[in-house]
């Protein structure tokens, strides 16, 4: 009789800009990115955790966001890059909410999710 063997899957919700450039919630944990920067975890209103693949720009807008905070990110599409003449990168905006501003009410998004 041989090994029989089961496939080891990993499976998280992660945020597709493309389908819903717009995701808010709060930001639950930064894990290490096997890339350069941090993956960001965020809690949505229907309860569930969503990934955010950190970029570069993206991690630059997110190092001084403490975890727990109301967080809104909106793709802002590819920017020609001056540094870097003829190459893009995906370029967001980070919003954070204002303290005491929430309410304590939960978080709103109309996020859409894709399994990976």
């Amino acid at each position: 009789m041989g090994i029989e063997w089961e496939e080891v899957t990993v499976e998280r919700n992660v945020h597709d800009f493309q389908e819903t450039p717009m995701i808010v919630g709060v930001l639950k944990e930064k894990v290490q990115s096997i890339f350069q920067g941090d993956d960001y975890v965020l809690s949505v209103a229907d309860g569930d955790d969503v990934t955010v693949y950190g970029r570069t720009i993206l991690h630059r807008k997110m190092e001084d966001v403490e975890l727990g905070t109301v967080v809104r990110i909106t793709s802002l599409g590819l920017k020609k890059s001056k540094l870097n003449p003829g190459n893009a990168y995906e370029d967001f905006k980070v919003e954070k909410a204002k303290p005491d501003t929430t309410g304590g009410e939960g978080v709103e998004t109309n996020t859409q999710v894709q399994k990976s």
